[in-house]
């Protein structure tokens, strides 16, 4: 069975990429959290506990998705696992037990908030399975389905946080919200952009922003969130880093103007999205304020 699992790992999850993606996750936001409350950044053997939670977090979610979609794989994915009957549903509900123990395990000692975020998640990512099953509009409804299952990601801040408050002994500011927000947003850009096609590139039946709502609503709206993540960031660090960011956006118009491949834009975006907020934590734990444009 642990061999099906490296071999699911190795063709669908891509551990690599995920643990990379949980360790600036749990990084950036950490150091969010650090800036937002005037905590000193300092390593804790619990930013090793987040990171492996969430990277085990992404591989339930992963497993569920896969769950989720055999019946549109079998038309859009063929190399499926499912698909190609390389593992059975009985095989990827094992995965599921062995990621949700592990998870749970390691916060075991965190406290019954902690524990509490994360069985909800487990319980509602359930629930979601069983809905799509039963209702053929939120299979089929791209804006209701991610309505609906984008919760799960804010679970996994809202987690983050209630770590942060645990360990640190903290409590929680309006400040976290808007960085929670920040955050969210973020991933929604990445999220669209990954997933915006030319009208020359559209498959029928196949699931995309672009063809929900249209190509150009589709970029105006992770446009939207876009500003929001970077506005957030402005807001709460007083940096002009963020600016940054408007560079991705500037490259993404140019790639349209020239009809090129936009859908990696997305990873670019949240890649320098995380590394905008350890920088800005690092220059501010060694006091080099020249970053800042408000705060003295």
């Amino acid at each position: 069975m642990m061999k099906k699992l490296n071999q699911f790992c190795r063709d669908v999850y891509h551990p690599g990429v995920h643990l990379y993606f949980a360790l600036n996750w749990v990084l950036a936001f950490y150091c969010g959290l650090c800036l937002t409350h005037g905590h000193a950044l300092q390593f804790s053997p619990y930013l090793i506990v987040a990171i492996l939670t969430l990277y085990l977090s992404l591989l339930f979610l992963r497993i569920m998705d896969e769950i989720k979609d055999y019946e549109y794989d079998l038309h859009f994915n063929p190399d499926r696992p499912l698909v190609k009957k390389s593992l059975t549903h009985r095989d990827l509900y094992f995965f599921i037990l062995i990621s949700c123990t592990g998870f749970l395990s390691l916060n075991a000692l965190n406290g019954y908030e902690v524990l509490a975020i994360l069985i909800g998640q487990i319980a509602y990512s359930f629930f979601l399975l069983i809905l799509e099953k039963k209702s053929a509009i939120v299979r089929s409804h791209m804006m209701l389905n991610l309505i609906l299952t984008y919760p799960i990601n804010i679970a996994l801040s809202i987690y983050i946080t209630a770590l942060f408050y645990f360990h640190w002994s903290t409590d929680p500011q309006y400040e976290d919200l808007i960085l929670m927000l920040s955050f969210a947003s973020s991933f929604l850009y990445y999220e669209f952009s990954r997933k915006i096609f030319y009208p020359r590139d559209e498959k029928t039946g196949k699931r995309s922003y672009s063809q929900a709502l249209g190509f150009m609503p589709s970029l105006l709206l992770s446009d939207v969130f876009a500003f929001i993540a970077m506005g957030s960031m402005l807001y709460l660090t007083q940096s002009w880093i963020p600016v940054t960011l408007f560079c991705v956006q500037i490259l993404r118009l140019s790639r349209v103007v020239k009809k090129e491949k936009i859908t990696l834009i997305g990873s670019a975006y949240i890649g320098l999205f995380y590394a905008c907020w350890i920088l800005i934590a690092l220059l501010d734990h060694f006091n080099l304020n020249f970053h800042l444009l408000i705060r003295p």
